[in-house]
């Protein structure tokens, strides 16, 4: 009866070590879904005109206020920013844990390309120069809302 009683908390211990191992990540569809929620958000928060942020989408990025702070909020709420700076440590974690992995190497390696292009100190201009240049280096992996 101790052997059975051992086994069975091997076989348990076995299965809780492999459901510590299931990857987190989202789909696509979630991802995107999530993203757009984080839009939202952020739009209602701050006013930031729907022109703006749908244009963005297209690559057009007009230096706006509105528009910089707007990116500011997505990546706060994204957890990307500390003490509003763009954290590259974190935006690598919340790459490898919630972005679908076809496309999060690509979007590693674009991020750390726009942390150098970041030259602004203030937090809403530094936001936009990171989202523009994350476009313009591929825009098909640009995921910003």
């Amino acid at each position: 009866m101790r052997e059975v009683r051992l086994l069975i908390a091997t076989a348990l211990l076995l299965v809780l070590l492999q459901i510590n191992h299931v990857e987190c990540r989202m789909t696509k569809k979630q991802f995107t879904d999530g993203i757009y929620n984080l839009r939202k958000r952020c739009i209602k928060r701050l006013g930031t005109p729907v022109v703006l942020v749908d244009n963005a989408r297209k690559g057009i990025f007009p230096k706006d206020p509105a528009l910089m702070c707007y990116q500011r909020c997505v990546m706060s709420m994204m957890k990307i920013l500390k003490e509003d700076r763009i954290d590259l440590d974190m935006l690598t974690t919340q790459v490898n844990l919630l972005m679908p992995i076809e496309m999060a190497d690509k979007s590693l390696s674009i991020s750390a390309e726009c942390m150098n292009a970041v030259k602004s100190t203030n937090a809403c201009e530094a936001a936009y120069e990171f989202v523009v240049c994350f476009y313009e280096k591929d825009s098909e992996t640009y995921f910003f809302p």
